[in-house]
């Protein structure tokens, strides 16, 4: 590296590129020679925030690099003269007063018209610049590509017209377009790249044609007065919409086949979603925190819901799964805080539900229960062996658990922050436990039954108890004229229980006549309604 007067360079090969600008600036024209070597090339960044007013070059120079005039603010003209056939990306970024780019006629790659930068044949338009404003810009019917980045920031437009025959937006074709209200997509586009119209901040509704094969990484996200979305690309990338906060309408088209990671992440007022018929994958948080989501309608085409897709939807209450699907990932409806009720079509191969409950098809693992499902109790299956992660997590409507002997396993997190739950009735031995199971479980208590075994003075962090209540034989009460049954219990002090009863043990029905504690170990029952029934029978069971 040395320097010149003005110039920071590299010398390779017998040739100079200038990898940076110490003078003055101004109207700056490039030397043909430095240090008698010719100058060939502009390198990356090498004219980032220096101060010129225009700048022309010599045709010894062949290529700029990327971003080589990043930030000249005061930068109002450049003439690209015509030995230049090599350009890096968005030469000419944040040039907030660039009016003209001009092109020698002579150079046989690049051409301009109105200032506007394009390929030599002016089927890629390359640059429009960022100072030149004009309200609203029609696109030459001779353009098929809008490249990378070529009306990057250009926040003085406020609408552009597409040719028919564009086929290709490029990455950052329009990104902070903030003046931008409307953009119709030509229906012959099949590629609109990453961040293609990224925080286009006026942007009010857009469609993606059915022929597009892929909308890039971010390709509308952050476009906050976004209201309406019309797709049909066949892939719709990572993030693609996310964070548009007034998002309220999506259209998937029956083209759409796959929506990525956080595809609509964030679009907090969004309200209604229709999928098309060719849907088979909704990836990770594909529509994460999309509070005011309430019905989904998932189609019978979709195979895949991948992890955490539903998560923070607090509005969703319902939701049927079709006999398509088979793969389902951990935590899908994770923080659905007014989730009911999950319907499993019984034709599924892979999935099956029950009360509203979610489990794999053979009932042997409890994937979700509903947060807010209705109920303060529930009774986990016979036959169920694993509880799977994060299964009852944020449960807080649960005040009891009962847990059969079938159940070896409880996954990670399985009952995290259930704070209300105050028992775990176990039926059999202890589980296996994984990792921070009954986490925030803080005021709970796993009781167990007489004759199991294997259980410590404390289990996942939770205190142990035998649940082992005993009754007396029934008798009348201390009057006996009265005619009211009741009996004595007794067991581990401050043991929970129910008391149910019933006037015929084989068709019940059973109904619950007193809820209490087991107070030093010793209660007394009685039955006031027992006098108004020939026969009466009681159980004794746990809450």
């Amino acid at each position: 590296m040395a320097f010149g007067q003005d110039y920071v360079i590299d010398t390779n090969n017998g040739s100079v590129t200038i990898t940076g600008y110490n003078g003055e600036g101004g109207a700056v024209s490039i030397p043909g020679t430095i240090s008698g070597l010719p100058v060939t090339a502009i390198g990356n960044t090498a004219f980032a925030f220096a101060p010129l007013t225009s700048l022309s070059m010599p045709t010894t120079v062949t290529n700029i690099g990327e971003a080589a005039f990043l930030l000249c603010n005061t930068l109002t003209n450049i003439t690209l003269s015509a030995g230049v056939v090599s350009l890096g990306d968005q030469p000419f970024e944040h040039c907030t007063a660039l009016k003209t780019i001009n092109v020698d006629p002579a150079n046989p790659m690049f051409n301009s018209t109105g200032g506007v930068l394009f390929n030599k044949n002016f089927t890629t338009l390359v640059q429009y610049p960022e100072g030149k404003g004009g309200g609203s810009y029609v696109i030459s019917n001779t353009v098929k590509t809008v490249g990378n980045g070529a009306f990057y920031s250009c926040a003085g437009l406020t609408n552009i017209v597409a040719p028919a025959g564009l086929t290709n937006v490029a990455d950052f074709a329009f990104d902070f377009c903030g003046g931008l209200t409307a953009f119709t997509i030509p229906a012959g586009v099949i590629n609109i790249g990453d961040e293609a119209f990224y925080s286009c901040t006026n942007l009010a509704s857009i469609t993606i044609p059915d022929g597009v094969k892929s909308l890039g990484f971010q390709a509308c996200c952050l476009c906050p007065h976004l209201t309406n979305a019309v797709v049909g690309a066949a892939y719709v990338s990572y993030n693609a919409f996310g964070n548009d906060g007034q998002l309220a309408t999506v259209m998937l088209r029956n083209s759409v086949t796959s929506v990525d990671y956080r595809a609509f992440q964030n679009c907090t007022q969004l309200t209604s979603v229709s999928f098309g018929n060719s849907l088979t994958n909704l990836g990770d948080s594909a529509f994460a925190y999309c509070f005011d989501l309430a019905n989904v309608t998932l189609p019978a085409s979709l195979t895949l819901l991948n992890g955490h897709v539903f998560e923070y939807c607090s509005s969703l209450t319902n939701i049927f799964i079709p006999a398509s699907v088979t793969g389902i990932g951990d935590a899908v409806f994770e923080f659905c805080a007014n989730l009911t009720n999950i319907t499993v079509d019984a034709a599924n191969p892979a999935y099956a539900s029950a009360s509203g409950v979610l489990f794999d098809k053979a009932m042997a693992r409890l994937i979700q229960y509903p947060e807010n499902r209705a109920g303060h109790t529930y009774t986990v299956p016979a036959g169920v062996t694993s509880i799977g992660d994060t299964a009852f997590a944020f449960g807080y409507n649960l005040g009891a658990v009962t847990i059969p002997a079938s159940v070896t396993n409880i996954e990670t997190l399985a009952f995290y922050d259930c704070v209300n739950i105050s028992g775990l009735f176990f039926v059999g031995n202890p589980p296996g436990l994984q990792n921070y199971a009954f986490n925030l479980v803080n005021n709970g208590t796993v009781y167990y039954l007489p004759g199991s075994t294997g259980w410590p003075a404390s289990y996942g962090g939770l205190p142990t108890v035998l649940w082992n209540p005993q009754t007396s034989a029934v008798q009348a009460g201390p009057t006996s004229q009265s005619g009211v049954l009741g009996f004595e219990i007794n067991g581990t002090a401050g043991l929970p229980l129910v008391i149910d009863a019933t006037t015929n043990v084989v068709t019940g029905p059973w109904t619950t006549v007193q809820t209490c504690t087991l107070t030093n170990g010793w209660i007394y029952f009685s039955d006031p309604q027992s006098p108004s029934y020939p026969a009466r029978y009681y159980r004794i069971r746990s809450p």
